[in-house]
């Protein structure tokens, strides 16, 4: 397990140093001054040498069986299917509620058969609450660039290894923070939203004609057609 702290290294490196003290699992610490979340996911990524990858933010947190159960679910599917857990989100007063991955996961439940990599596309918005193998990132990376919509970017680049988005049990539960002031609620001027949603359009039709032939058209339709949108 990895630990990436980005950023303003005291005193969050040594209070963390002191709480990974108290654990009895094995947990590498490793310190970057290059903010930004995508940078620090791909250095777990190079250091990961596992089957599998899961990321979790760090306001965010997971139930007591979160991987236990995303591993399970991982044994009995597919070599390249991507685990997805159920989603529940919570305030600054810790209100719980749910969002459109949480709607996502209760129809995959309730429609197994109902399983393609576009009926399930809501679940590559995000990078998180999820199971992924290594051999479906392979070289790829987080865009840098990007620092809004980096995750569907990310996850649309290595759809095209996916075999399969399967639902874990309902044991597995990622708590998501609805935060304010967050990279991905901020306010923002006209021009500088427009000139993100061109830049990550551009992004978008770069990843798929490097690798048109495994890519589907419709998927990255639907995430430029969500950029535009939003």
């Amino acid at each position: 397990m990895f630990i990436v702290l980005n950023g303003d290294k005291e005193p969050y490196f040594s209070t963390i140093e002191e709480c990974i003290a108290r654990l009895k699992c094995k947990i590498e610490l490793v310190y970057t001054d290059c903010k930004g979340v995508s940078n620090a996911r791909n250095i777990a990524i190079d250091r990961a040498s596992g089957k599998f990858v899961a990321f979790i933010d760090d306001d965010d947190y997971v139930s007591p069986q979160y991987l236990e159960k995303l591993l399970e679910c991982a044994d009995s599917s597919s070599a390249d299917a991507i685990i997805c857990s159920n989603v529940v989100t919570f305030d600054e007063n810790y209100n719980l509620g749910t969002d459109y991955i949480s709607e996502a996961y209760n129809r995959a439940l309730a429609s197994p058969e109902k399983n393609s990599l576009f009926a399930r596309r809501k679940f590559l918005s995000s990078s998180c609450c999820k199971l992924i193998p290594l051999s479906v990132i392979g070289s790829r990376r987080f865009n840098t660039a990007i620092k809004r919509g980096e995750d569907s970017l990310f996850m649309a680049s290595i759809s095209d290894k996916i075999t399969g988005i399967v639902p874990a049990s309902l044991e597995a539960i990622y708590y998501r923070r609805l935060r304010i002031g967050s990279a991905s609620r901020s306010e923002e001027s006209k021009y500088s939203r427009l000139t993100r949603k061109a830049r990550l359009i551009a992004s978008y039709m770069k990843v798929y004609i490097s690798g048109v032939s495994g890519y589907n058209p419709i998927l990255f339709l639907t995430r430029i057609l969500a950029t535009i949108r939003n």
